[in-house]
């Protein structure tokens, strides 16, 4: 098992030759902060990114698209600050994150929501979710908030 660098260097002379048709000398160095910022969210260093995000209206799967789309620009109308999830990764990735971002609030719509015309909001501090019916979704998230 070896361990990663996180500084390298060298001398680089027939590199700048190569484009100048001559021998120049020279050295270079590079410093890897990729590397340092793994290290350091690994080892819980970093802090935790706290967005503009307020709301992220989840995407169920393509069916639901739409309606997912429909609910953000409800919410989106009342003032609230949301952000529709692009991947087509599935819940538990897009509760993970909004996590990450420190976006507080999911909504979800999947097909039996969407035929009751309803929608799921997840409060992601606390684990708890409560069905409202979409008339009721702006109100839900603000209280929430």
């Amino acid at each position: 098992l070896s361990t990663p660098s996180i500084a390298g260097g060298g001398r680089y002379d027939r590199l700048i030759g190569i484009f100048l048709n001559r021998e120049i000398p020279a050295t270079g160095a590079s410093f890897g902060l990729d590397r340092v910022a793994n290290a350091m969210e690994e080892l819980g260093l970093l802090p935790t990114p706290q967005g503009q995000c307020q709301v992220l209206v989840t995407v169920f799967d393509e069916s639901t698209r739409l309606a997912s789309l429909r609910a953000a620009t409800q919410l989106r109308a009342s003032g609230i600050n949301v952000e529709v999830y692009q991947g087509s990764d599935g819940l538990r990735s897009q509760f993970g994150y909004a996590d990450r971002r420190g976006i507080p609030v999911a909504v979800i719509i999947g097909p039996d929501e969407e035929a009751a015309g309803s929608a799921a909001v997840r409060d992601l501090r606390t684990r708890t979710q409560q069905t409202v019916p979409t008339s009721s979704l702006v109100n839900q998230v603000q209280a929430l908030l």
